[in-house]
Formats: structure tokens, sequence, C-alpha cells
């Protein structure tokens, strides 16, 4: 079926909201299951509760900076080819830190495992 969709460009709002409907079903997990791992992964069980409160408020603002932002991009500029580089460096970025917290983390943990 998906093959179907994407031979016929007439078809392309079809395409689109197909291609949103799978990767958005893709990203859900990310919010509900990564962000507790992670704040568990990185900062330990004791300060668990803190960092996941953290996690969950700027993942909240971020959803409600994001939108108005993307559409006064669209309103200066005509389109939302702005907000999509911007959306693209700006994850990229964030990519880049995670790996180098994760990576900084799991050393540290490891130094001080070492240490006792």
């Amino acid at each position: 079926f998906l093959n179907l969709v994407f031979l016929f460009p007439h078809y392309i709002i079809l395409n689109v909201a197909f291609s949103y409907s799978i990767l958005a079903a893709l990203a859900l997990p990310l919010e509900t299951i990564m962000l507790p791992i992670f704040a568990s992964d990185l900062f330990g069980q004791k300060s668990f509760n803190k960092f996941m409160g953290l996690f969950v408020s700027v993942n909240t603002a971020g959803y409600a900076i994001g939108s108005p932002v993307v559409n006064l991009s669209f309103d200066m500029f005509g389109n939302y080819n702005v907000a999509l580089v911007g959306s693209a460096v700006i994850t990229i970025v964030t990519a880049s830190l995670m790996q180098y917290v994760i990576t900084a983390a799991h050393n540290e943990r490891k130094r001080v495992e070492q240490c006792n």
C-alpha cells in the first residue's frame, strides 16, 4: 500500500498525512519511554524524580514555544523553510549534546565505581 500511495503525485496531501502518521507513531515512545530511561541512567534513582520533572517541563515548554515560533516563521518568510532548517539545526545540536552528556556520565560513573 505504501508504494501505491507514493506513486501518484495528485495524492500529495494523502502522502504527507500518511508519512506524518508513521513518523508520529514512531516518535511517540520517545517521550514516554526515553525520558525516564535518560533520567534514571544519567542521574540514578536518588535524583530520578527531580530530573524527570525537569525533563518533562522542558519538553512541555518546547511544545508550547515551538508552534508559535514555527507559525511566526511562516508569517515572516511565507514558507516553513526557515523553521525546518532551524529545527534540523536544533535537533543536530541536541543530539550531539546528548551524546556528549551520556558519554561523560558513563565515564564519570566508571571513575566513581573504580574509586569505591
